[in-house]
Protein backbone atom coordinates (compact mmCIF):
# COMPACT_ATOMS: atom_id res chain seq x y z
CA UNK A 1 0.00 0.00 0.00
CA UNK A 2 2.86 2.38 0.74
CA UNK A 3 4.38 2.08 -2.73
CA UNK A 4 0.95 2.49 -4.36
CA UNK A 5 0.39 5.64 -2.32
CA UNK A 6 3.81 6.93 -3.43
CA UNK A 7 2.92 6.19 -7.05
CA UNK A 8 -0.33 8.10 -6.64
CA UNK A 9 1.58 11.07 -5.22
CA UNK A 10 4.04 11.02 -8.11
CA UNK A 11 1.17 10.76 -10.60
CA UNK A 12 -0.29 13.91 -9.03
CA UNK A 13 3.01 15.76 -9.45
CA UNK A 14 5.34 14.97 -6.54
CA UNK A 15 8.70 14.74 -8.31
CA UNK A 16 10.52 13.11 -5.38
CA UNK A 17 8.80 10.46 -3.30
CA UNK A 18 11.31 9.04 -0.83
CA UNK A 19 10.88 5.91 1.26
CA UNK A 20 12.83 5.48 4.50
CA UNK A 21 13.22 2.34 6.55
CA UNK A 22 12.13 2.34 10.18
CA UNK A 23 14.94 2.78 12.66
CA UNK A 24 14.40 2.08 16.35
CA UNK A 25 14.96 5.29 18.26
CA UNK A 26 16.20 5.57 21.85
CA UNK A 27 13.42 5.67 24.41
CA UNK A 28 10.92 3.55 22.49
CA UNK A 29 9.80 0.07 23.54
CA UNK A 30 10.97 -1.33 20.21
CA UNK A 31 14.42 0.14 20.81
CA UNK A 32 14.63 -1.73 24.12
CA UNK A 33 13.50 -4.97 22.44
CA UNK A 34 16.06 -4.65 19.64
CA UNK A 35 18.76 -3.79 22.16
CA UNK A 36 17.91 -6.92 24.18
CA UNK A 37 18.22 -8.97 20.98
CA UNK A 38 21.68 -7.39 20.52
CA UNK A 39 20.77 -6.10 17.05
CA UNK A 40 22.19 -2.67 17.83
CA UNK A 41 25.51 -1.85 19.50
CA UNK A 42 25.95 -0.65 23.07
CA UNK A 43 26.29 3.08 23.73
CA UNK A 44 29.66 4.38 22.59
CA UNK A 45 31.49 4.90 19.31
CA UNK A 46 29.81 1.93 17.58
CA UNK A 47 26.40 3.25 18.63
CA UNK A 48 27.22 6.70 17.23
CA UNK A 49 28.17 5.08 13.91
CA UNK A 50 24.86 3.16 14.00
CA UNK A 51 22.92 6.42 14.39
CA UNK A 52 24.81 8.22 11.61
CA UNK A 53 24.42 5.27 9.22
CA UNK A 54 20.65 5.32 9.76
CA UNK A 55 20.31 9.07 9.26
CA UNK A 56 21.73 9.00 5.72
CA UNK A 57 19.45 6.17 4.47
CA UNK A 58 22.21 4.50 2.43
CA UNK A 59 20.28 2.07 0.23
CA UNK A 60 23.18 -0.39 0.09
CA UNK A 61 23.74 -0.96 3.80
CA UNK A 62 20.25 -1.06 5.26
CA UNK A 63 19.63 -3.38 8.19
CA UNK A 64 16.21 -4.74 8.97
CA UNK A 65 15.23 -4.95 12.63
CA UNK A 66 12.15 -7.05 11.93
CA UNK A 67 12.08 -10.82 12.34
CA UNK A 68 9.61 -10.96 9.44
CA UNK A 69 11.51 -8.94 6.80
CA UNK A 70 15.12 -9.61 5.79
CA UNK A 71 17.60 -6.81 5.17
CA UNK A 72 17.88 -7.90 1.52
CA UNK A 73 14.11 -7.72 0.98
CA UNK A 74 13.97 -4.32 2.66
CA UNK A 75 16.59 -2.98 0.22
CA UNK A 76 14.67 -4.49 -2.72
CA UNK A 77 11.42 -2.95 -1.45
CA UNK A 78 12.94 0.54 -1.08
CA UNK A 79 14.58 0.41 -4.54
CA UNK A 80 11.34 -0.90 -6.07
CA UNK A 81 9.43 1.99 -4.52
CA UNK A 82 12.00 4.49 -5.81
CA UNK A 83 11.88 3.06 -9.35
CA UNK A 84 8.08 2.75 -9.52
CA UNK A 85 7.38 6.25 -8.21
CA UNK A 86 9.83 7.80 -10.66
CA UNK A 87 8.38 5.76 -13.52
CA UNK A 88 4.87 6.87 -12.54
CA UNK A 89 6.02 10.49 -12.40
CA UNK A 90 7.62 10.49 -15.85
CA UNK A 91 4.74 8.58 -17.47
CA UNK A 92 2.26 11.14 -16.16
CA UNK A 93 4.59 14.15 -16.72
CA UNK A 94 6.65 13.27 -19.83
CA UNK A 95 7.79 16.86 -20.47
CA UNK A 96 9.72 16.77 -17.18
CA UNK A 97 12.23 14.38 -18.77
CA UNK A 98 13.86 17.29 -20.60
CA UNK A 99 14.17 19.31 -17.40
CA UNK A 100 15.70 16.34 -15.60
CA UNK A 101 18.18 15.78 -18.42
CA UNK A 102 19.16 19.46 -18.43
CA UNK A 103 19.64 19.61 -14.64
CA UNK A 104 21.75 16.44 -14.66
CA UNK A 105 24.01 17.76 -17.45
CA UNK A 106 24.38 21.13 -15.67
CA UNK A 107 24.80 19.36 -12.30
CA UNK A 108 22.04 21.40 -10.69
CA UNK A 109 19.78 18.67 -9.25
CA UNK A 110 16.30 19.42 -8.01
CA UNK A 111 15.09 15.88 -7.27
CA UNK A 112 16.43 12.78 -5.55
CA UNK A 113 16.59 10.97 -8.90
CA UNK A 114 18.82 13.68 -10.34
CA UNK A 115 21.14 13.46 -7.32
CA UNK A 116 21.34 9.67 -7.77
CA UNK A 117 22.09 9.94 -11.50
CA UNK A 118 24.82 12.55 -10.95
CA UNK A 119 26.31 10.38 -8.20
CA UNK A 120 26.31 7.30 -10.42
CA UNK A 121 28.05 9.22 -13.20
CA UNK A 122 30.67 10.73 -10.89
CA UNK A 123 31.45 7.53 -8.94
CA UNK A 124 33.47 5.79 -11.71
CA UNK A 125 35.36 9.03 -12.38
CA UNK A 126 36.37 9.27 -8.70
CA UNK A 127 37.48 5.62 -8.68
CA UNK A 128 39.69 6.11 -11.72
CA UNK A 129 41.25 9.25 -10.20
CA UNK A 130 42.00 7.39 -6.94
CA UNK A 131 43.81 4.62 -8.79
CA UNK A 132 46.58 7.12 -9.56
CA UNK A 133 48.01 5.41 -12.60
CA UNK A 134 51.74 5.88 -12.91
CA UNK A 135 53.80 5.31 -16.02
CA UNK A 136 56.01 2.24 -16.08
CA UNK A 137 59.77 2.90 -16.18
Amino acid sequence: KTILYGMRLSYLGASSVVFFHFVPYPGSNFFQLVKERRQIPEYGEAFDEFLVANIYNNLFSIKSYSINVSSFFLVVYLWLGFILTNTSYFLSHPFELWGTFKRVVCEKPKTILEIVIIGLVKMPIKIVKRMNFSSAK
